[in-house]
């Protein structure tokens, strides 16, 4: 009876997908460098353009995927540290960058879905085009680097020929 119940609650919690898997504590990045930004495409006319800190993604064993993603327009300059999470298609601000090149924390950030453009445009093309390709999470850095210095991950463009069938 012991083993039956034990059996339960591993397939209660395996149905309940994330919610049980502790969040590793986070600790941000170095400001990011100019040299170090990839430029990613979103795809649409934009007054900014987006670029990942290659130095800040990291793949974590809790499964959030984290960077620093900077918005340029020829006016203004917007610095976020964030995390994604794959399955959920959520996403977590954890700092602003400020001018002076330091972080200023989100002290009670949570978990928010992702939403659509035009709100969500840089994060929605991130999840869908480099991250988390058909909702499955890159598996290291160099293979989200790779994703962003081609053009998207090769799972992308997998999944988009497959629906042009």
């Amino acid at each position: 009876m012991k083993r039956s119940a034990l059996v339960l609650a591993l397939l209660v919690g395996a149905c309940a997908g994330d919610k049980f898997v502790e969040q590793a504590p986070t600790k941000l990045p170095g400001y990011p460098k100019p040299e170090n930004l990839i430029r990613f495409d979103t795809g649409r006319t934009s007054q900014f353009d987006f670029f990942v800190d290659r130095n800040s993604l990291s793949v974590g064993a809790d499964g959030v995927i984290r960077f620093t993603v900077v918005a340029k327009a020829p006016a203004a300059s917007n610095v976020m540290y964030e995390g994604m999470r794959c399955p959920a298609r959520e996403r977590r601000i954890y700092a602003y960058g400020q001018p002076d090149g330091t972080w200023r924390e989100v002290a009670d950030s949570g978990w928010e879905r992702i939403p659509a453009p035009p709100v969500g445009l840089y994060g929605l093309t991130l999840y869908r085009q480099y991250f988390c390709a058909g909702g499955y999470p890159i598996r290291s850095v160099a293979e989200g680097i790779d994703a962003l210095q081609r053009g998207g991950s090769p799972r992308a463009f997998e999944i988009h020929e497959g629906l042009a069938d």
